[in-house]
């Protein structure tokens, strides 16, 4: 029989693997792309087939955004936030040198920005 581990020396297990920060930041940007844009479009009152209609997309496309399930582009996230009536802005930002993976990770994964769906009267 197996010994049982803690959750956490699993977790340091996975996490010391090559790649794996790269990975799981690119897991974490997704998720919090889809929740925002999930939580601006309850605010709008709108159904997920309804925001669909708005940015030329299918309702399982924006089931699956919202789930993180998807890394978007520039050009879905400009139509997400232009149906959500948002700006979009893009930012680039150091990370903390601890927990920063190399550029070539992060590129392979196709994210090298955080992305930030901004209401329009927050930003003016």
């Amino acid at each position: 029989m197996t010994e049982r581990r803690a959750w956490s020396d699993k977790r340091a297990e996975i996490m010391s693997r090559p790649g794996a920060g790269a990975a799981y930041e690119a897991a974490r940007i997704r998720f919090e792309l889809g929740e925002a844009v999930r939580r601006r479009r309850e605010e709008l009152g709108l159904t997920q087939a309804e925001l669909a209609e708005r940015a030329g997309l299918k309702q399982p496309a924006v089931a699956r955004f919202e789930g993180g399930g998807t890394m978007p582009t520039i050009p879905m996230l400009e139509r997400l936030a232009e149906a959500l009536e948002l700006r979009l802005s893009v930012q680039l930002e150091p990370l903390p040198k601890a927990s920063r993976p190399s550029l070539l990770e992060v590129l392979r994964l196709g994210s090298v920005a955080e992305f930030r769906l901004r209401a329009h009267s927050e930003c003016e």
